[in-house]
C-alpha cells in the first residue's frame, strides 16, 4: 500500500542517484586528469577507485529506482488516482481513489450517517 509520502520515493531516489552519479563522475574525472587540484589526498589511485566504486553504487540505485517507477507504471498505481474504482489493473485496484476521494462513501456508511442524522433530528423535536 502506498501513502502520499511514499508515492514519490522512486522519483526522489532516482533524482538523488542521478545527482550522485554526476558529482562522482566529476570527481573521478578531476582525479584522473588533474589530481593536483585536489589537496589532501595521499593515494590518488585509491581515491579514483573509491570514486568509481561509489559512482557504480549510485548507478545501481538509479537502475533500481527506474525499475520501481516502471513497476508502478505497469500496475497503474499513481498519484492522480487514475487507477481506482472502475479503472486500472493494479494489485490494489480501487485503493488509491477510494482513499483520495473524500466524498466517496460506501452505502453502509451513508446509511449509518442518515440514520444518525434522522435520530438526532428526532431528539431535537
Amino acid at each position: 500500500l502506498s501513502s502520499p509520502s511514499t508515492m514519490c520515493s522512486s522519483h526522489c531516489c532516482a533524482l538523488y542517484s542521478l545527482t550522485g552519479i554526476l558529482f562522482l563522475l566529476f570527481v573521478y574525472t578531476i582525479l584522473s586528469t588533474q589530481p593536483f587540484f585536489v589537496t589532501g589526498i595521499k593515494d590518488v589511485h585509491a581515491a579514483k577507485n573509491n570514486a568509481l566504486g561509489a559512482m557504480l553504487l549510485f548507478v545501481g540505485l538509479f537502475l533500481i529506482s527506474l525499475a520501481g517507477m516502471f513497476r508502478r507504471g505497469m500496475t497503474g498505481d499513481s498519484n492522480d488516482g487514475s487507477s481506482g474504482v472502475g479503472g486500472g489493473s493494479g494489485r490494489y485496484q480501487g485503493y488509491s481513489r477510494i482513499h483520495a476521494n473524500l466524498d466517496y462513501r460506501p452505502d453502509d456508511t451513508l446509511d449509518f450517517q442518515l440514520r444518525s442524522e434522522i435520530q438526532s433530528r428526532g431528539r431535537e423535536r
